[in-house]
């Protein structure tokens, strides 16, 4: 299955991060600068939310990495995958 996806910068004030875009104008979810982690923990630097409808196989729709290179992997693996189950017939997709 071939999702196209691409990312958007948020423009808002006092945003920080991007939005995951599928297709032509549908926002998935997006990433931010994660303000809230504590001082020493550098594995949640950046914060993801996917914003799909609840699927069994999608463990979280909150992800976490110490990069930006990191999270945008973790998001678009995440879409992917929810995708690939939504259309498997075996578990009720089309």
């Amino acid at each position: 299955m071939n999702v196209e996806m691409k990312w958007k910068k948020k423009t808002g004030n006092f945003q920080t991060g991007e939005y995951l875009i599928v297709g032509d104008s549908v926002i998935v979810g997006g990433y931010s600068y994660n303000a809230l982690r504590p001082k020493d923990d550098q594995e949640k630097v950046y914060v993801g939310n996917v914003n799909l409808p609840n699927h069994p196989y999608l463990i979280a729709n909150h992800l976490y990495a110490p990069s930006i290179e990191s999270i945008k992997l973790n998001m678009e693996l995440a879409v992917i995958t929810w995708f690939r189950k939504v259309s498997d017939p075996s578990i009720g997709g089309k």
